[in-house]
């Protein structure tokens, strides 16, 4: 870490008695050659914007889902480690220029950085409207929770997507093997998933298997969970 950085760091931790750091607001993934392809650039490197938080500095300036971010004020960004560690090593309230492509075009976007929050909120993600929730089904008896956590996607600032995102997967839960988070829910059975009870109904209603739409990486695909244990 360069010497002034260090310095500021000090500053702040004698001034304030704890460490401010940059922060926007948004989850990330790295870019590959599949998803360049899906998100309309020619760029080999980069962050995808996964996800945007509703109230956020993100949000605020106009970031969208499926934003691939390549430089922040001039400077290359090669993956989403590289993009977190030079909004992190900035102050709350700096302005930043984020050089971007969206839907095949590229932009440049200027936002006002806020402050990091706490660990503990950035693990769990409510640090925004709206709150994470367990699927569980709506009535007693043999049919297994999914062993999911979600949140409705307009909750995250995802504006122009319904459905509910993926936030947590339990290792041993029924949905281990078939879903990831970030995936977007946007069907189960036939019924169309706009919150949390939509979800808990279709998992209701299952007779032994919950056939799911989900988005992933840009694309619809069908998964079948066997809800039998």
């Amino acid at each position: 870490m360069p010497i002034d950085q260090i310095k500021d760091l000090l500053d702040d931790l004698k001034s304030e008695g704890k460490v401010s750091r940059g922060w926007i607001g948004v989850g990330l993934q790295d870019l590959n050659s599949e998803l360049a392809s899906q998100l309309g650039t020619k760029a080999d490197s980069g962050a995808v914007l996964r996800s945007v938080y509703a109230g956020t500095p993100a949000a605020n300036a106009g970031l969208q889902v499926g934003d691939v971010v390549l430089a922040l004020d001039g400077e290359i960004i090669t993956d989403s480690d590289s993009l977190v560690r030079r909004i992190g090593s900035r102050r709350p309230g700096e302005k930043v220029i984020l050089s971007l492509v969206r839907k095949g075009k590229k932009k440049s976007i200027t936002l006002v950085l806020g402050e990091r929050p706490e660990e503990d909120a950035l693990r769990t993600s409510r640090f925004g409207p709206g709150t994470e929730q367990e699927v569980v089904p709506e009535t007693e008896g043999s049919t297994p929770s999914l062993g999911i956590r979600v949140r409705e996607a307009s909750s995250l600032g995802m504006t122009d997507q319904s459905g509910l995102v993926v936030t947590r997967v339990d290792g041993d839960g029924v949905a281990a093997k078939a879903l990831r988070p970030g995936d977007v829910l946007l069907e189960a059975n036939r019924i169309e998933l706009r919150t949390a009870a939509d979800l808990k109904r279709a998992l209701t209603a299952a007779d032994g298997r919950l056939m799911l739409v989900v988005q992933r990486r840009g694309a619809q695909e069908l998964v079948v969970i066997d809800l039998e244990p």
